[in-house]
This record gives structure tokens, C-alpha cells and sequence, in this order.
């Protein structure tokens, strides 16, 4: 996860009022507690009725009822937790902290750690965690690990060039792999040998994310939002007739695509990324860091005003 600095409350106020390409203001409610909505929220993870909300400073949030409320989930993480990733897997969730990754198997009422300190060296602030069957992927800052054994054991699984990866996606049986350092590779053999997705025409530099939705994989990075439906063979920019840049979360229901910009706040695409449009929804903060989808329902996450909440039908 990449670390960046507050800008300037006057810059923010000056960008805010000069923006002239939203359309269609919808006006959502903060659904967040009063303590959550002062957090910058890294990450959202949804399981059922259960919404988790991975903060820079306040660890593991949990709501189970729509994000009307909210209780911390602590237990067995230290003091002031920077949860930076989330992922669910059935009664397994697996986070990712400064410290490395921890699991619970009771809706976050405990955790324990899941070292993988304990046989590699290098900064512990994990990236990403990916889960496809009983193979659990995680980046830290010194590459990839995988394990079989939900965190008992890990090995590494990403070699040179391949440092700091900020996003795991899977798609068409690959996995892929998204990271400033070294552009998308991508493997079809569970991280044994990994080859770089650099794409025919469009090399995307310094990806923030990538994530698969039906049979297109979307990759972002500070210009934008770029789509492949050939395993990353070819990539193509989708938003050249808008200002978005930064995008640091996609969330997807059917062919709408929903964006989220770090400065530019939201984007919406009814036709599978081909177009969008750039939508005012009341929140004030369009330092955008993350989404979540369950049912017609978007959670946004942002940085430093907490968790809201939109109709997706109203996008």
C-alpha cells in the first residue's frame, strides 16, 4: 500500500469548486459511526450481512447492519493497527497489517498472527492478500509469498524485479499481479513462473490495482483505468474523455463499473468501462481509497471521513 500526504485543506476546497464535470448529484448518507468516520479506511471486505472496514489507525471495523453501526474487531492486533488488506475466504479472513498478516476464524473476535518474518527478511507492511481454494497469496515489500496451510508456512513465490506488488487478481485460471516497481506479470502454475503482461501498444506503468469482472480484467494506475480480455496480451485506456486519474479502487455490479478516484472521487460506467461519468455524491472527501459491493448496495471507503453508502441503481 502506498503511503501519501494530506493536501493542503485550501487546495482541496479551491479543487473541489472548480470541478465542472459531475453530472447528476446523488446525495448519499454517512453511515459511519463517529469514530469511524474520522478514520482513513485502506480497505473494504464483504461476507453476507458482514462489512469490514480496515482502518489506518484503528484496525478491523465491523458492521452488520448495512454500515449504520460499527464496532472495532481487535483482539490480538497491537495498538493503533494500519490494516491494509482484507480478504474472506468462508469462516477464514486473513488481514494484512504493518506487522504482517493475521487471521480469525470468528468474525474478527480474535486474531492471530501468521508470520512470515520468521524465515525472510524485509519490511512486513503487506500489500495485498489474494485467496483462490486453499492457496492463500500475500505481497510485503520484499515480494510474494503463498500458502497452503492457511498461514502456517509461506514461500516465497516472486524473484528480481518483482518487488512490492500492490494488487493480486484472478482471472482465466492466471494470477496476476499489479505493482509500481514492475508493471503486471502474470502465472499459470500457482506462482511457480511468472511472465510480464506488458500488452501490445499500451504499456501501463506503475499499476495501483488490477481485478477481474466477468471476462475483462481492469487495471489502474495514476492516468486511469485500462481493460484486457486477452489475459493481458493487449490493453486498452478507457477513460481518455475524462478527468479521472488516480484510481484506487474498482467495484463492479453486472456491466456497471464503478471507480474510485484518489482526488477525483467517483466514476460510474454503465457499459463495462467503455464510458463514464463522474458522479457528485454529497461525501465532501473524493480522496477515494476503496469499494465494496453486496446487492445494490456500494460502500466507499475514504481517506479520513469514513465508510459511506450508495444505491448503485442510483449511480
Amino acid at each position: 500500500m502506498k503511503k501519501y500526504h494530506w493536501l493542503l485543506p485550501l487546495v482541496y476546497l479551491l479543487f473541489t469548486a472548480c470541478r465542472s464535470d459531475v453530472t447528476n448529484p446523488t446525495t448519499i448518507i454517512d453511515q459511519a459511526t463517529a469514530q469511524l468516520s474520522e478514520s482513513g479506511v485502506n480497505c473494504i471486505a464483504i461476507d453476507g450481512n458482514a462489512i469490514y472496514a480496515g482502518t489506518k489507525s484503528d484496525g478491523v471495523f465491523l458492521s452488520t447492519d448495512n454500515g449504520k453501526t460499527w464496532v472495532k474487531r481487535n483482539k490480538g492486533l497491537v495498538s493503533n493497527s494500519n490494516v491494509s488488506a482484507i480478504s474472506i475466504s468462508g469462516n477464514d479472513i486473513f488481514i494484512g497489517t504493518v506487522l504482517g498478516v493475521y487471521h480469525s476464524t470468528d468474525s474478527g473476535k480474535h486474531w492471530t498472527p501468521k508470520p512470515i518474518i520468521n524465515l525472510y527478511y524485509g519490511s512486513f507492511y503487506v500489500n495485498a492478500i489474494g485467496i483462490k481454494g486453499n492457496s492463500i497469496f500475500t505481497s510485503i515489500n520484499s515480494g510474494v509469498f503463498l500458502s497452503t496451510d492457511n498461514g502456517n508456512s509461506w514461500t516465497k513465490k516472486s524473484y528480481g524485479q518483482m518487488t512490492i506488488p500492490y494488487s493480486i487478481a484472478f482471472f482465466n485460471d492466471n494470477i496476476f499481479l499489479a505493482g509500481a516497481n514492475f508493471g503486471i506479470y502474470r502465472s499459470s502454475d500457482n506462482g511457480n513462473n511468472w511472465v510480464q503482461a506488458l500488452g501490445k501498444g499500451i504499456t501501463i506503468t506503475s499499476p495501483n490495482m488490477i481485478v477481474a469482472n466477468q471476462n475483462t480484467l481492469f487495471a489502474s494506475n495514476y492516468y486511469g483505468v485500462y481493460t484486457s480480455t486477452d489475459n493481458g496480451d493487449n490493453w486498452t485506456k478507457k477513460n481518455s474523455a475524462t478527468t479521472m486519474t488516480d484510481v484506487r479502487a474498482i467495484a463492479f455490479s453486472g456491466n456497471t463499473v464503478i471507480a474510485g478516484s484518489y482526488g477525483d472521487g467517483i466514476f460510474v460506467s454503465k457499459d463495462n468501462g467503455e464510458t463514464w461519468t463522474a458522479r457528485e455524491l454529497g461525501i465532501g472527501n473524493r480522496f477515494i481509497t476503496s469499494l465494496g459491493m453486496s446487492g445494490n448496495n456500494l460502500y466507499i471507503g475514504t481517506d479520513g471521513a469514513g465508510v459511506f453508502r450508495a444505491n448503485v441503481s442510483d449511480l
